[in-house]
């Protein structure tokens, strides 16, 4: 019971935290606002400014929602995948979803695509790539996890080559440096119609994915080759996964150690009880992201590509963990 109760000042605690960011980040830019006038726009009241309301509703919350959007499910699937594999070293993109959705917005940006177009060929190509790596994994005829995994690293490098291919073509004054940009991950250019698009599938399957948590709990402890029973919530637990980072992706790019390291903080602060684990490791992830996103803008006087400070940071912070932690929960 104590634990309990412990567990729910950590969330309420994290909440807050959420919170307090997202007002952060609707503050500051370069037409800075007091918090107390972001409050008062996010509130509704009359007496806002319309050039402070213009900037909150209109500039700033649709890439702060965004944010939230994109960390969450990034590290949700990451905590998944690492407790499905057991491996606390497998990221969001283990089975070749980022490598495939390379491919598509590079594929995208060379025919002259709209972004809204980019979108879906990211979408639907990251979906492409972990169809391939479950065909190819059946195909193998194992139902072993590093089947899984080794099929995922083919695939991953079959469409990274793609990708170097569709590099090499493109053109290099305008093609090759945008090709270059979705790469490095960015949600400056996320427009609110492409938000709304993913962000059905994105709640959609963040709701599955919390109801099947416990599950997680369960494929850890068993034999996967044991019982057929855990193999259906094993896939779709996969599936919901694929669709999270697939969304998330699609309209910012590739965006690296979210997945990887978001959930270890999870766990050092409640431990590896998925039930625990994956709401912690969502919120994190929100508040993670939109606090990159908001150094992204203001650190200079252009957008700052998301991976090169989730990279800063990540790195530094993942070798204190392994230190920290050098027994790594199963």
């Amino acid at each position: 019971m104590k634990g309990d109760d412990g567990y729910r000042i950590k969330f309420s605690f994290l909440i807050m935290l959420v919170l307090l960011v997202c007002i952060i980040a609707l503050s500051v830019g370069r037409f800075r606002i007091p918090f107390p006038d972001v409050v008062r726009a996010l509130l509704g009241f009359e007496s806002t400014e319309q050039q402070v309301w213009n900037v909150v509703f209109l500039v700033r919350l649709p890439r702060v929602l965004a944010a939230m959007l994109i960390g969450s499910s990034l590290a949700l699937s990451g905590a998944v995948y690492q407790s499905l594999f057991r491996n606390p070293l497998v990221s969001q993109d283990i089975l070749g979803v980022s490598a495939g959705a390379t491919v598509g917005a590079s594929l995208a940006i060379i025919l002259g695509l709209s972004s809204t177009l980019m979108v879906f060929f990211a979408f639907g190509m990251g979906l492409l790539s972990v169809v391939i790596t479950l065909f190819l994994a059946k195909c193998l005829k194992s139902t072993a996890i590093i089947t899984l995994v080794l099929a995922g690293i083919v695939v991953s490098g079959l469409f990274n080559s793609l990708t170097g291919l569709m590099r090499y073509l493109a053109d290099t004054e305008a093609q090759l440096p945008a090709i270059t940009f979705w790469t490095l991950g960015s949600i400056a250019r996320v427009t609110r119609f492409e938000l709304r698009l993913v962000s059905i599938p994105l709640v959609i399957s963040t709701i599955c994915v919390f109801l099947l948590r416990w599950r997680l709990n369960v494929l850890q402890i068993d034999d996967p080759n044991a019982s057929s029973d855990n193999r259906l919530p094993k896939y779709l637990l996969i599936v919901f996964s694929t669709i999270l980072t697939a969304c998330a992706v699609s309209i910012s790019g590739t965006i690296s150690w979210i997945g990887l390291v978001i959930p270890h903080i999870g766990r050092a602060i409640v431990g590896s009880d998925n039930k625990k684990l994956i709401p912690v490791s969502a919120l994190l992830g929100c508040a993670f992201l939109v606090i990159i996103d908001t150094l992204a803008r203001n650190l200079s006087g252009v957008e700052i590509p998301l991976s090169i400070l989730t990279g800063t940071l990540g790195a530094p912070l993942f070798i204190w963990i392994i230190h920290k932690y050098r027994r790594w929960d199963s």
